[in-house]
């Protein structure tokens, strides 16, 4: 257990601090520092507009004893700092997200406008060259790094948190591509996740195929797995033509848990698709368009080893 006060007089030989004073003359919102560029960089939000008439330091980086202000009307609430491409991304009160070069604090390079409410969080997939932005109203919106288009607005924070909730805690994994938001409830969102080489290659199945069907009527290839796809394929071609995902759902403590596949077959006619899963329930499927014609169900919890669509019954 350390104190802070005994890290400032220099008490504990391990630490050795420095300390910046006066950096903003408001509370400072948001701090970062990079190891890659040796520089701290610090943000306060400055709603005073009589005061400070839009000339308040939104952002500040300091690099040894050298200080660049990013001056942004109403300042800062949050910022993400992308080492591999020298950007820095910035949300405020103003509705604003802004792109700057962190060598060109004079002007941002871009200006991404659509939010109707203030930025509470931004962050950045270099990788994707994708920009995420929430806004005070729960609004989700996915840019495009390099062309500063809007690619996405996802708008389903809304339906799931109550519209009273305005105080929530936002954390984004960079590793999992997960944004979890946290209120009286915990929500977790995938951002574009990354495909797992070892378990597909982004155009079939992310799980075992348990059956493969070939349907003589429309001359195509049906392929069911345990990850609940079921995908329809061109065997001349060998493309995918039509991918169904949680064909099979359960409903456990209020999360939809998708159900393995574990057994299909056709009609005689072939113009319909009978899948069985783990958990004892049974579709059939115009899957052509991707329509549930029926649902049906073993006993409970039974798992569907093998369907025999019969002649006549």
């Amino acid at each position: 257990e350390v104190v802070w006060s005994d890290v400032l007089k220099g008490k504990i030989p391990q630490f050795v601090p420095k300390e910046y004073i006066s950096l903003h003359n408001e509370m400072i919102s948001c701090v970062y520092f990079s190891l890659h560029m040796n520089a701290l960089f610090a943000s306060a939000e400055y709603r005073n507009t009589k005061k400070y008439r839009g000339r308040c330091p939104g952002m500040i980086m300091v690099t040894y004893d050298e200080r660049s202000n990013f001056r942004i009307p109403l300042g800062v609430s949050t910022f993400f700092v992308a080492e591999s491409h020298n950007i820095v991304v910035t949300g405020g009160p103003d509705t604003f997200v802004r792109i700057w070069d962190v060598y060109i604090p004079t002007e941002p390079s871009a200006i991404l406008t659509g939010h109707n409410g203030g930025i509470v969080l931004v962050f950045v997939q270099p990788e994707e060259n994708k920009v995420y932005s929430v806004d005070y109203q729960k609004i989700i919106k996915v840019w495009d790094l390099q062309e500063h288009t809007l690619l996405q607005t996802y708008g389903d924070l809304v339906r799931l948190i109550h519209h009273s909730e305005t105080d929530l805690t936002y954390y984004y994994h960079s590793h999992l591509r997960e944004l979890v938001v946290a209120g009286r409830k915990l929500i977790s969102i995938k951002c574009c996740p990354r495909v797992r080489v070892d378990l597909t290659d982004g155009n079939t199945h992310a799980a075992p195929v348990s059956v493969v069907l070939y349907n003589r009527l429309f001359r195509n290839i049906v392929t069911c797995g345990l990850d609940s796809y079921i995908i329809v394929w061109d065997p001349w071609t060998g493309r995918r033509k039509i991918i169904m995902k949680s064909c099979h759902t359960k409903m456990i403590y209020g999360e939809i848990i998708d159900i393995e596949i574990t057994a299909a077959c056709f009609d005689p006619l072939e113009q319909f698709l009978l899948t069985g899963a783990r958990d004892g329930s049974l579709k059939i499927w115009n899957y052509n368009n991707a329509v549930v014609v029926r649902n049906m169900s073993i006993m409970p919890d039974q798992e569907v080893t093998s369907v025999i669509w019969v002649v006549d019954r």
